[in-house]
């Protein structure tokens, strides 16, 4: 019935390569380069024989280098006896650079008859000839089905969740169901699972997001399997968060219909289920459907709807749909939203949300949408509700049926009914609500409710905060009920929703009589932390026109309740470590994060999940509402505080909070359109300058006045910080347009209060006219005229090279340096009012300085990170955060994980610490970043990893997810139970144990050499040897020693810094004399190493030269004209490391200028380029301190584990594992490769593994353990 192919190299001819760095389970990928502008490149398959009456499901993933001129995708053609080209079928294109799922789906009534054979085309760059483009393809499989049909026949009350569920196999060897994620619009998924033969209890569990009653399994057997009659099926228990007994089941059989099924209507509504299938070898299951009770909710009917799933900015598209009425209009309603800014027509007139008949016809109609997308991923979502005079009710929705096109130059003509869009796409659809990226969507259904009338009042005038009510509604039906319809109460205020009740259960009515009265009691429990005033109590009942008594009730909530602000801060311990102490008390915990998007089912199910698992501290997203200059609403805040506090009372909450996002009703740009950020080519974007002096007034007060209210509310005891986000995703970063600067309308702020801040900058900086003009080359210029350079001044190349030339770039510099100080600014401003109002009471973070992530590319500057000592040494920040690096080798399962700056190691001196946002894709998240995680203990080890790595590195955590898809990443009982081990782990360490640092290694990195560098695009090829400096973080992570991290700044600053062994300067392009003659003494004063990358010190912000080079660290470069190639290899002869003869460096596609070689005979050669005599890698030793030279980064582990032990540092593992060592601790992440290992202690101690087992392993100097697969194991070591 289903047969699975899959796809290696030799299955494929043409142009292409194996590439094994780049696969997507870190194995082989097929890579095919298409660098022809006058031909395309594939790669094509063997030829593949058709089967009668079969159907073909192609998939595979696919990743490119970002460079893609045209786009890339897969295309299966169909072809005769005689070789012609019968039929093409292609997926959706990408230029995607992650890995994204590609498939298409080809049934056999779709294949023409006279085809003999088909063939898989791997295209790069599809499109026109002259298309370029680089691109690899994994995981490549060809399901062939047959014709016996496996559509899914849904009963009238079910829906099927199977596309929107994960398959969590506890046996088998590789995922069941879905290899890839797929989702199919007809219902079908094609992938085999089978357990192991010799597992006697193999497992499937199947996980949704939100609790649904399940209605049934469905199971469809492989051609050659059976199934058992009966199953062994436990659900999750949403209140004791854990599995129910087992219960034997029938497995139902038809003999219609090739399904099998087992029913679980008996069963309460769940999010998680469990079958038990005996080990026998026929159980084998080609597919797999979930169905559950259809959910009864308002909802939009059509789907967010886009012309690609890629993120993409700054483009505007207009989406058109036809419609006829066969009736005069009646009544006529429009809602909707759009990504991120929409605006519709109607029959060619602009109209708003809301009642709209007077624009409608009877006959044909055109609707329009105009959609502006700045950044990410774009959409438009939309329902137009019509009743027409003959009474029927007419539904016009975002679907697949709408046209749509980049908005066309000249006149709007496409607003006219008579226009035509015959050439325009098909729109995609997306997803619908609630589940994707947009989350719950706020909808109200206009037309067609069933009439209740409320025959009483519902709820007392007044009550007490904390008490408990039994509350009691009585209604009458006016007609037949015969669907299950939940009944909710919502307690709300200033329409922002405070707490949800569902009534009996949630499901009532059901096969109500007309004029037959129901009552409806139930019990609630008030939570204590509302604060005191006036709230609408209301009854909802979808689908359902409320009559009679109001629906809508006014309550008083009293609460005389009061709570002084906790004293939260953070303290150095005796080992001169940072710690946080709430009320005195040291505390160190996992936060979790309660994400605004998340509705309030989700909320309370996270909120008990990691109450339970020990959490203690709750990151809180809630945003003010600024709704004029001295008028501001905090309800949004009362309210979602409310809803964590009533299910955890107990928890602390640092409250984060989006200001910008909180401007209702667009005032301050209708207000000030000059305060707002304009873009290079003149574009206003929706968002204030960031150098805004009036915004800065507006969301001070409404700090302060937030601050106030809080510190006068229920819940004040409860909040212990503060996080206040503004700019590029709340981050504190400017805004920018796209990814590529060389595009108009990326680069920012060319506003004017960014011009004055830009003069004032100068002002400071220069103090004369003279001193500006001769830095700038330009005797017209003064500090009252200058102007903020332009796009192409701050882009423009220096001779094709990566560096900039102060002679002509100076006044580029100068505002990436204003850009950093204005960020600073706004934070120094912020935390001080913060500090002012809470007497110091309260911690004050930020988003912050994540160059490691950000600093690919032009970003860097344009982010304004690049002054970070400033805020080092600013005494009202208490905490920095930011997110573990994105790319796979840091963040898969066996990568080594990674902090960003400032780096816990920057912030110790500084009394600050680091939190970082460990946002872990589970396996509870599709492949994306995820990769390769897809079941739970490869989540558990990847969450102990990031555990082990801030304990022992100095920091603090917190899981983040982001509440999209109505789904806990981290609702696993697994993860939850090694959660609450973590928590515990670290509490104890942080009471009886040293956490400091014991490091023999320090890693540098420039923030300010940005300053000095092209501006180029995001993600490409070209002069990247900065973003590989920090990609060799990876290589450095696996030396098999711990390091610590510091910028060029902190490392010049930091008088307690202590000595290290082997320094390692990753991108220290720029060193100014001071910053050299401070590197030179601290290496003197141990007699340490060195290892310098392509250009140590080649600026000293006057000029670039390889004389600076040779300052820095005594060695004669030169210029060598290769500008591709970039690899080298290790002679044989050398006396650093023997045997390895692997090429390494930079990435085959990088292209970079200039490129720099040994020309040094006093220095010792001990690597060359590949196919060349240059040497790239050397050494040298002056003044007692020995300096390594690489022309490029990327050195492999082994390469830099040798330089460790060579200048002494103790290695615990040569295994090139990630290892994190503290005084009292040590954790190992162990790599992909199966071995046994042993690892060295540096003196004999009494080691105890705390992790992930507890064991006492006695007084030892090594530990011996075997890891198959990545793991986490962490140990206690006591002297």
């Amino acid at each position: 019935m289903v047969q699975c192919e899959k796809f290696k190299a030799e299955d494929f001819s043409g142009h292409f390569t194996i590439d094994p760095e780049h696969g997507f389970k870190h194995s082989g990928a097929i890579r095919v380069n298409d660098d022809r502008s006058d031909a395309v490149i594939t790669a094509v398959s063997r030829k593949l024989p058709i089967a009668a009456d079969c159907g073909y499901y192609l998939r595979g993933l696919v990743k490119t280098n970002n460079a893609v001129t045209s786009h890339t995708l897969i295309q299966l053609n169909f072809c005769s006896k005689e070789n012609q080209l019968l039929k093409s079928v292609t997926t959706a294109p990408t230029v995607s650079a992650e890995w994204v799922k590609m498939e298409l789906l080809v049934s056999p009534q779709e294949i023409p008859s006279s085809a003999e054979y088909m063939q898989i085309h791997l295209i790069p760059a599809a499109g026109e000839e002259s298309a370029t483009g680089c691109s690899w393809f994994d995981e490549l499989q060809l399901v062939k089905y047959s014709s016996i049909p496996t559509q899914v026949q849904l009963r009238s009350d079910e829906d099927d969740i199977t596309d929107s569920s994960f398959f969590i196999d506890s046996s088998s060897s590789k995922l069941p169901m879905r290899d890839l994620p797929v989702e199919l619009k007809d219902g079908n998924c094609f992938s085999a699972w089978m357990p192991y033969r010799d597992d006697p209890a193999p497992t499937l569990e199947i996980s949704w997001g939100q609790n649904r009653q399940c209605s049934r399994v469905l199971l469809l057997p492989g051609s050659d399997g059976t199934l058992p009659e009966y199953l062994d099926v436990s659900i999750y228990d949403t209140s004791k968060l854990s599995f129910t007994e087992k219960k034997r089941l029938p497995v139902i059989t038809e003999p219609t219909s090739p399904w099998s099924y087992i029913e679980l209507n008996d069963l309460p509504d769940t999010r998680k289920i469990k079958l038990y299938l005996p080990a026998a070898q026929k159980n084998k299951l080609c597919e797999m459907r979930i169905c559950v009770r259809k959910k009864q909710f308002e909802n939009y009917s059509g789907y967010w709807i886009w012309h690609t799933r890629e993120a993409e900015g700054h483009i505007k598209r207009v989406l058109r749909k036809k419609f006829t009425l066969s009736a005069a209009v009646e009544k006529a309603y429009l809602q909707g939203r759009g990504d991120d800014e929409v605006i519709f027509y109607i029959n060619g007139q602009q109209c708003h949300f809301g009642e709209i008949t007077r624009y409608l016809q009877s006959g044909e109609n055109i609707l329009v949408a105009e959609v502006t997308n700045h950044r990410y991923v774009g959409g438009l979502l939309a329902e137009l509700e019509i009743l027409c005079s003959d009474r029927s009710i007419y539904r016009v929705v975002s679907d697949k049926t709408w046209k749509t096109a980049y908005c066309p130059d000249g006149p709007p003509d496409y607003r006219k009914l008579e226009f035509d869009d015959s050439s325009w796409d098909h729109a995609l659809e997306i997803v619908q609500p609630p589940y994707g990226i947009w989350g719950e969507v706020a909808y109200t259904m206009h037309l067609g409710r069933l009439p209740v009338r409320l025959d009483k009042e519902f709820f007392p005038a007044q009550v007490d905060a904390g008490s408990t009510l039994d509350i009691a509604v009585e209604m009458t039906p006016e007609v037949q009920l015969d669907s299950p319809i939940p009944v909710t109460l919502k307690i709300c205020r200033n329409q922002q929703t405070f707490a949800v009740y569902q009534l009996d259960g949630g499901k009532l009515l059901h096969h109500a009589a007309a004029g037959k009265p129901i009552r409806l009691t139930s019990q609630i429990k008030l939570s204590c932390f509302y604060p005191p005033g006036e709230y609408d109590v209301e009854l909802n009942l979808p689908f359902v026109e409320l009559s009679g008594q109001p629906s809508r009730q006014k309550v008083f909530i009293a609460n005389p309740r009061t709570s002084a602000l906790p004293v939260a801060e953070i303290r150095k311990d005796g080992r001169q470590m940072p710690q946080l102490y709430i009320n005195g008390q040291k505390v160190w915990n996992i936060f979790y994060t309660v994400p605004y998007a998340a509705g309030p089912a989700m909320q309370t199910t996270m909120i008990r999940e990691f109450h339970n698992a020990g959490c203690k501290v709750a990151r809180v997203w809630a945003h003010m509402q600024i709704l004029d200059d001295n008028s501001f609403d905090f309800t949004t805040i009362d309210a979602q505080i409310n809803q964590v506090l009533s299910d955890d009372p107990d928890t602390f909450i640092i409250l984060c909070f989006m200001m910008d996002r909180g401007i209702q009703n667009d005032f301050f740009r209708k207000k000030y359109p000059e305060e707002m950020v304009v873009f290079d080519d003149g574009t206003m974007f929706k968002k204030p300058s960031l150098a805004s002096e009036k915004w800065h007034s507006i969301a001070g007060n409404s700090i302060r006045t937030m601050l106030k209210h809080i510190q006068r509310a229920p819940y004040a005891g409860r909040i212990i910080g503060y996080l206040p986000c503004g700019g590029e995703e709340g981050q504190w970063l400017h805004h920018w347009g796209s990814n590529d600067p060389k595009q108009p309308g990326t680069l920012s702020d060319y506003s004017l209060p960014m011009l004055r801040y830009f003069r004032s900058y100068l002002q400071k900086k220069y103090q004369t006219d003279e001193k500006l003009q001769q830095a700038w080359r330009d005797d017209s210029v003064t500090l009252q005229t200058a102007a903020i350079p332009s796009r192409q001044a701050r882009i423009m190349p220096v001779n094709g090279g990566m560096f900039r030339s102060p002679e002509r770039d100076q006044s580029a510099i100068d505002f990436g340096e204003a850009l950093s100080s204005c960020i600073n600014y706004n934070i120094k401003y912020y935390a001080k009012i913060i500090k002012e109002e809470t007497q110091g009471k309260s911690l004050t973070g930020f988003f912050y300085g994540h160059i490691a992530d950000v600093g690919d590319g032009y970003i860097a500057e344009q982010s304004g990170y690049l002054n970070q000592q400033e805020l080092l040494e600013a005494d009202d920040i208490d905490f920095f955060c930011g997110p573990l690096e994105y790319r796979w080798f840091f963040r898969d399962l066996g990568g080594v994980s990674s902090f960003d700056y400032p780096t816990p190691s920057m912030l110790r001196s500084y009394n600050k610490l680091w939190i970082q946002e460990d946002d872990l894709r589970t396996h509870l998240f599709p492949r994306e970043y995820a990769y390769s995680i897809r079941r739970p203990e490869e989540a558990c080890a990847v969450m102990a990893r990031e555990f082990a790595k801030t304990l022992l590195g100095g920091a603090m955590m917190y899981l983040h997810e982001f509440g999209s898809d109505q789904r806990n990443w981290f609702d696993d009982v697994m993860i939850l139970q090694e959660l609450a081990k973590l928590q515990k782990i670290g509490q104890y360490a942080i009471e009886n144990d040293s956490l400091a640092p014991v490091s023999e290694i320090a890693v540098i990195a420039s923030e300010k050499v940005f300053h000095y560098m092209r501006q180029e695009k995001r993600y490409v090829f070209t002069d990247q040897v900065g973003t590989r400096g920090f990609f060799q973080r990876a290589g450095v992570g696996r030396i098999g020693a711990p390091f610590e991290e510091y910028t060029v700044d902190a490392f010049c600053h930091d008088k307690a810094m202590p000595d290290y062994k082997f320094y390692i300067f990753l991108n220290v392009y720029y060193l100014t004399d001071e910053e050299r003659a401070a590197i030179e003494q601290k290496l003197g004063r141990n007699n340490a190493t060195a290892l310098w990358f392509y250009a140590p010190g080649y600026h000293d912000g006057y000029s670039g030269n390889l004389e600076n080079v040779h300052k820095n660290i005594g060695i004669n470069l030169k210029t060598i004209d290769v500008k591709t190639g970039l690899q080298m290899q290790m002679l044989p002869d050398n006396k650093l490391l023997q045997n390895h003869l692997a090429p390494f460096g930079m990435y085959e596609e990088d292209v970079l200028t200039p490129v720099f070689a040994l020309d040094d005979p006093a220095a010792e050669p001990l690597a060359i380029l590949c196919n060349s005599d240059a040497v790239t890698l050397a050494r040298k030793k002056r003044n007692n301190v020995t300096h390594y030279y690489a022309a490029f980064p990327q050195l492999p582990p082994e390469v830099l584990r040798a330089m460790a032990q060579q200048a002494g540092v103790h290695i615990y593992s040569d295994k090139n594992d990630a290892v994190y060592v503290c005084e009292d601790y040590l954790a190992i992440h162990t790599c992909r490769d199966a071995a046994e290992r042993t690892v060295h202690l540096p003196q004999t101690r009494y080691a105890v593994m705390v992790y992930p087992q507890h064991a006492a392993l006695g007084s030892v100097n090594t530990i011996e353990l075997k890891s198959d697969v990545p793991q986490t194991f962490i140990y206690r070591l006591k002297k």
